[in-house]
């Protein structure tokens, strides 16, 4: 609906003679690049809700023992992220790919248990309020009350 459109550009470092994939997001005729996390060097964005969350994939290059591996990630508010480190790290997944993202936040991904790779549904859930925004909320429910010495 905000008629923007999420991929990848080609870019070629002059230097290395490399040609890399960056992901991008196409707003008003004009090219974007999202950005990657440190280390990441290949990306593409695969999709877009209409709070302008972007989910896709990004390469990251360890060491040479390691190789390249693909780690789905999340652009938000000018910032990426890893999904693997908004997840618990004891799922029982590496996220590979983020395919898509629905407008409840909702993220369809592909996660590798180490020996196959299983199509999955991420729901976010609300992080729990800070006791501030707690003891806000339940003042302004008239649940709050201070107790009085007698």
């Amino acid at each position: 609906d905000r008629e923007d459109v999420v991929g990848y550009s080609l870019y070629y470092d002059d230097n290395t003679a490399l040609r890399y994939d960056h992901p991008c997001l196409w707003r008003n005729g004009t090219a974007i690049d999202l950005g990657m996390p440190e280390g990441y060097r290949d990306g593409l964005a695969k999709d877009i809700n209409n709070a302008g969350v972007i989910v896709g994939v990004g390469t990251h290059y360890g060491s040479p023992n390691d190789g390249a591996r693909n780690h789905a990630l999340i652009w938000q508010d000018g910032v990426v992220q890893e999904l693997n480190d908004l997840v618990p790290a004891d799922c029982g997944f590496v996220l590979g790919f983020a395919t898509g993202i629905n407008d409840s936040g909702q993220i369809a991904a592909f996660g590798y248990d180490g020996t196959h790779s299983h199509a999955l549904l991420l729901t976010p859930v609300p992080e729990p309020p800070s006791a501030l925004a707690l003891a806000a909320a339940l003042a302004s429910c008239g649940l709050w009350h201070k107790t009085r010495k007698g």
